[in-house]
C-alpha cells in the first residue's frame, strides 16, 4: 500500500489479513457458504483493533445486526458510509443500476437486472438510497442476520451458476472435459476475463452489500478474491495499491486490476522480479 493508505488506526490490520489468507487456503475446494464465510471474517478480526482518539475499539464478529443509536434528533439508524470521491463513472452507473433494479416496475426509473432479473439486485436491495443521490456516501441499511446471510446466499449462488456456465461454455468450445491448471494456461486472454467477470461480481457484490461491521475489504478483497481465483486454475492476485479496485470501480476496471495484480504476484515467483507471460491491462 501507498504510505497515504497505511492503515493507521488500525494496527493489525495486516496480522488479521495474514491469518485470514492463511485460513482460506485450509479452504480451498469447499463452496462459499455463510458458516465459512462468517468464520473467515473471524479469522480476519479476532484480536484486531481500531485506534480512534486513543481508545481502541473491537468489532463485533459475524453478519451485522440491526442497530437503533440515540442521537439529538431521536432513535436513528447507524449505516455504513463511504466516500464517492474515489469512485470512478462505471462504479456509479453500475451501482445506480443495482438500486434501479428494486425499484416498483411502474416507477420510470425502474431497470430490470441483466443478472438477477425480475428478483432485483441483492446490492440494491441493502442500498439506503440511489448513489447520486447523496454524492459524499455510499450508505447500506442496517440489516438484520438473517438478511445479511440472504444477501450473502444470492450473490454467491449467482457466482456458482455463472461460473458453471462460462467453464462449461469454454470447455465445450476447447473440446475439454476437465477444468485443470494446464488447461487454463491454453485459454485466450478473451476466454480468461470471461472466467473473472463471476469472480470479479461476487466479490464486488459482498464487499458493497457490507455484511460486516468491520474487515470487509480483507475478507473480500484479499481472502475472498483469491479463494476464488485459486479454485478456477488462476494465479493469485496483488492488486496495487491496495484491493479496494473492488470497491471503487466498475467490472471491467476491476478485472484489469486483477490482471495487473496477477502480473504483480507472478513477478515475486522470478530471480529479480522478471515478469511472467501473463498479460496485464498495460498497467504494469
Amino acid at each position: 500500500m501507498s504510505s497515504s493508505d497505511v492503515m493507521e488506526d488500525e494496527p493489525y490490520f495486516l496480522v488479521g489479513t495474514m491469518r485470514g489468507l492463511y485460513f482460506t487456503l485450509t479452504t480451498l475446494g469447499k463452496k462459499l457458504t455463510p458458516e465459512l464465510y462468517q468464520l473467515l471474517h473471524y479469522e480476519c478480526m479476532k484480536d484486531t483493533v481500531i485506534v480512534k482518539n486513543g481508545m481502541k475499539l473491537f468489532s463485533e464478529p459475524g453478519f451485522r445486526h440491526l442497530k437503533i443509536y440515540k442521537g439529538n434528533d431521536g432513535l436513528f439508524f447507524k449505516r455504513r458510509g463511504y466516500s464517492l470521491s474515489r469512485f470512478t463513472p462505471a462504479r456509479l452507473n453500475e451501482v445506480g443500476e443495482m438500486y434501479d433494479s428494486i425499484r416498483t416496475k411502474n416507477d420510470p426509473s425502474y431497470k430490470e437486472d441483466p443478472r438477477y432479473k425480475e428478483k432485483g439486485h441483492p446490492v440494491g436491495r441493502m442500498l439506503y438510497c440511489h448513489p447520486l443521490d447523496k454524492l459524499d456516501e455510499h450508505e447500506v441499511l442496517p440489516s438484520t442476520e438473517e438478511e445479511c446471510e440472504a444477501c450473502f446466499q444470492c450473490i454467491v449462488d449467482k457466482y456458482y451458476e455463472e461460473r458453471d456456465q462460462i467453464r462449461s461454455k469454454i470447455m465445450l468450445a476447447h473440446n475439454q472435459n476437465e477444468w485443470s491448471w494446464d488447461f487454463v494456461e491454453s485459454l485466450s486472454e478473451q476466454e480468461i476475463q470471461e472466467v473473472l467477470t463471476p469472480i470479479g461480481h461476487c466479490c464486488r457484490e459482498l464487499e458493497l452489500s457490507h455484511l460486516y461491521d468491520d474487515c470487509n475489504g480483507r475478507v473480500n478483497g484479499f481472502c475472498v478474491l483469491n479463494k476464488l481465483l485459486l479454485e478456477n486454475c488462476l494465479s493469485p492476485t496483488i492488486m496495487m495499491p491496495n484491493p479496494y479496485a473492488i470497491d471503487f470501480n466498475g467490472i471491467k476496471e476491476i478485472i484489469a486490476a486483477i490482471r495487473d495484480g496477477q502480473v504483480i504476484f507472478e513477478s515475486y515467483k522470478q530471480p529479480d522480479g522478471e515478469k511472467t507471460a501473463i498479460v496485464g491491462s498495460g498497467n504494469v
